[in-house]
């Protein structure tokens, strides 16, 4: 990448710098392992799901809010379940010793 700078004075151009960059072999090399996500399906019951995070399977990552859904809110979910609507699905992500990060549906769980 070539980069000009220009100092005018007075409507007279007083200094022309131009600077290129050099690119560096390494810095073209990216990992691409960062972008390897792949996906799967599971049924799990929701007695499977509150064992994995009675054992400590689940765990739930800072950036994840902490349990905020009112009495309200908890017993509305409870009801959709009971009266057999679809449930949105829940993701987790691996990570080491086969655990697994919830990154969505905390309060899901939680209220379960």
């Amino acid at each position: 990448m070539k980069i000009k700078f220009v100092i005018i004075k007075g409507g007279t151009v007083m200094k022309e710098i131009s600077l290129v960059e050099e690119k560096n072999e390494d810095e073209s090399i990216s990992n691409d392992e960062l972008f390897n996500i792949s996906s799967w399906g599971a049924d799990l019951s929701f007695r499977e799901i509150i064992m994995m995070y009675d054992e400590g399977e689940l765990l739930k990552p800072e950036l994840q809010r902490n349990y905020v859904w009112t009495k309200l809110e908890a017993s509305r979910f409870i009801d959709s379940i009971l009266l057999g609507l679809p449930v949105p699905s829940i993701f987790f992500a691996k990570v080491e010793d086969e655990k697994k990060l919830i990154i969505d549906g905390y309060q899901r769980i939680m209220t379960i």
